[in-house]
Formats: structure tokens, sequence, C-alpha cells
């Protein structure tokens, strides 16, 4: 078991792994006050902060173990944020798609990179 938001326990959760399967989500549902304030920078729940950081400090914990050299990220039906099904869902759970698709774009970013390099 481990917390997406806790890069330490990633990295101890990581240390002798060779490949990680992630299997989350944010159910962060939106709310009134997401209208006048922003919730992302500040709420743990948040989407930006279990979708997008999330991968980001699994990325990190990767790098830091020297040996998990795959991460398989399971999201869904992998839309882009701008169908109009997306969209509907963004609008109801707090931009979970949107930041989803982020995070996929971290590690795909990071795979090419890797490709790249080698």
């Amino acid at each position: 078991q481990g917390d997406v938001s806790n890069t330490a326990a990633l990295t101890t959760l990581l240390s002798d792994c060779t490949a990680c399967l992630a299997l989350f989500g944010a159910t962060r549902r939106s709310q009134l006050s997401d209208i006048w304030t922003n919730p992302s920078d500040n709420d743990g729940s948040h989407a930006k902060a279990i979708n997008y950081q999330g991968v980001a400090n699994i990325l990190e914990a990767a790098k830091a173990s020297k040996t998990c050299k795959r991460i398989v990220r399971i999201t869904g039906k992998g839309e882009t944020p701008y169908s109009f099904f997306s969209i509907l869902i963004n609008l109801l759970g707090g931009m979970a798609k949107a930041w989803n698709y982020e995070g996929e774009q971290l590690l795909r970013n990071q795979a090419a990179a890797a490709a790249a390099a080698a």
C-alpha cells in the first residue's frame, strides 16, 4: 500500500522493484466554492495533487530506486480532455480527466526522454 503524495514512502516501496503498477485516481467532486477559489494548489484530495503530482512523485521515486524501469498506469479509456464526455466529467469531478491527462503526459515525456538517451 502506498500514498502517492508521500515521496519518501514511494521511494521505500519502489526500492527493490523493477516495475510499478499504478492504479489510483482522484475521487474529489467539484464544490460550489471552486468557482471563487482555486483548490488545486492546497487540497491534497484534488485531482491535480493525485492524478498529476502523484505521477510526478512516482517518477521521482522510480528514478531514486535505480531499479524500477517500468511504470504502468491504468487510467481509463484514454479520452482527450477535450471530448464532450471529458468536459462533462471535468466540470463535475474537479478536473479529474484534465489532470489525469497531464499526468499521462509526464509519463509519456519521461519514456520519450529515456528512449532518446538510450
